[in-house]
């Protein structure tokens, strides 16, 4: 039986192998779990700036919590997600809205920290 037949019917069940238990929620996201399997953005010919941005959003919580587990994945520890961000070229500016839309006087530049 293929996992992606099962659907919402099957009740989730722990896995302990060598020592560790993964459990639903708790470790799901972890490197070490044997149906783990990663998703990945490649660019072509490196990363631009433009792209980094977009690849540091979904390594946000909001990007994980809209794109990743909205979409029925696992998201990424804390940890994993710093890994992938220092991967990255620094973006050379965000983009904040404050409502309304991007041509409106709603849109502000302002400089890009890490986390």
């Amino acid at each position: 039986m293929a996992l992606a037949f099962v659907g919402g019917q099957a009740p989730a069940v722990a896995l302990e192998l060598d020592g560790t238990t993964y459990e639903l929620g708790k470790n799901l996201g972890s490197k070490g779990y044997p149906l783990s399997r990663d998703l990945h953005c490649y660019t072509w010919k490196g990363t631009s700036k433009k792209e980094a941005a977009f690849i540091n959003m979904l390594l946000t919580e909001y990007g994980q919590k809209q794109f990743v587990e909205a979409n029925d994945y696992f998201t990424l520890p804390p940890e994993r997600r710093q890994k992938q961000r220092s991967k990255l070229p620094e973006p050379a500016q965000q983009v904040s809205y404050g409502g309304g839309n991007a041509s409106s006087s709603n849109a502000s530049n302002s400089d890009t920290t890490s986390s």
